[in-house]
């Protein structure tokens, strides 16, 4: 009879080997088919939105009606223009105040490429979008070595000025507000004339960055804002209005009403159809890559004594815009508020 000796180093080899071949038999019973297949390099990027700017800024003063700052402005410009833009077959450089043509892309691919646009390469496309987008501002920064756009020290009662804003959206249609801010009301001191008007009110050296103030420029300064369809920076009968716009300007809002109104919420709604009743949730997106006009023009009455003599205001007018899809209008909401605001329309008297 065999004898079969198991001893420790035996059995602990044995369970060694049992070991080795049971994770082998656990290998085998997962040998599935399988395959991979794997769509890569997907990506996601953000769409652009950039609103850009042009302008016109006049003034009626002492030398009457006059073009004062413009923006694009290197062309000069014929003696006679009524639709205050430069000739477009005028070629001069040097600024005049008046603002030149815009080019179309079109015109700047024919004179890159001798092509239209619509014919030329992706590439060649890119060159001309580029260029065609540099005839706008972008602000702050392309006003950094520019003097503010409105800039008068000499205001007197009759005068009146305007400025006409050209927006343009660009990669994504949007909707678009107008706003603005009091800076700074300056009393600059009292002439003996002014500390003699009985309407006079508030201390000689008030300096605010409030609308709450004494400054009686604020008060006496009237404001019409409108859609200058033409973009000529003034405003005519046909042209809606969304602020002021009466034939007696001291009917009109005050500068102190329309940075109130400005500085409330986003701004002031504005509709791509230029329709000034419409309302901020139920109005028309302005398309990208279409050119829309808005005015705003001031007037200093002549129903006003001495009590304004030496005042002086800075104030902001700025655009802002979100985009429309997703988005019903009414404007995202600041920290501070809890609905978005809703102007007061003041229209015309006719």
């Amino acid at each position: 009879m065999t004898k079969l000796t198991l001893t420790r180093r035996r059995l602990l080899a044995g369970l060694g080997t049992i070991g080795v071949a049971s994770a082998g038999a656990g290998l085998g019973t997962t040998a599935y088919f399988s395959d991979q297949e794997t769509f890569e390099n997907n990506q996601l990027t953000a769409g652009e939105f950039d609103l850009k700017m042009d302008w016109q800024v006049t003034y009626t003063g002492p030398n009457g009606f006059e073009y004062v700052t413009a923006s694009p402005d290197q062309l000069q410009n014929e003696d006679i223009d009524t639709l205050a833009r430069d000739n477009l077959f005028r070629t001069i450089s040097g600024a005049d105040g008046i603002r030149d043509p815009i080019d179309s892309r079109d015109t700047i691919a024919n004179r890159a490429f001798s092509s239209d646009y619509d014919d030329l390469t992706a590439d060649q496309q890119a060159t001309v979008e580029d260029a065609f987008r540099s005839q706008f501002a972008d602000v702050p920064q392309d006003l950094f070595e520019m003097r503010p756009i409105i800039d008068l020290d000499d205001v007197k009662p009759g005068d009146s000025g305007s400025v006409s804003f050209s927006l343009h959206l660009f990669d994504n249609p949007g909707y678009i507000w107008l706003n603005g801010r009091l800076v700074e009301a300056r009393e600059n001191g009292h002439t003996e004339p002014e500390g003699e008007d009985p309407d006079t009110v508030g201390p000689a050296d008030e300096v605010s960055t409030l609308l709450d103030n004494d400054v009686e420029l604020l008060d006496e300064i009237r404001v019409t804002v409108w859609y200058d369809l033409d973009g000529d920076a003034e405003v005519d009968t046909d042209e809606p209005v969304l602020l002021g716009g009466n034939a007696d300007p001291t009917a009109n809002p005050t500068l102190r009403d329309l940075f109130g109104l400005l500085s409330t919420g986003n701004g002031l709604p504005l509709d791509a159809t230029a329709d000034p009743q419409a309302g901020a949730v139920d109005r028309a997106c302005f398309a990208n890559s279409t050119t829309y006009y808005v005015g705003v023009l001031w007037e200093l009455p002549v129903d006003h004594a001495n009590q304004i003599q030496s005042d002086g205001v800075t104030f902001d007018l700025g655009f802002y815009a979100e985009q429309c899809r997703h988005n019903d209008g009414a404007g995202m909401i600041d920290a501070d508020e809890t609905t978005p605001s809703e102007p007061e329309v003041v229209t015309d008297d006719e």
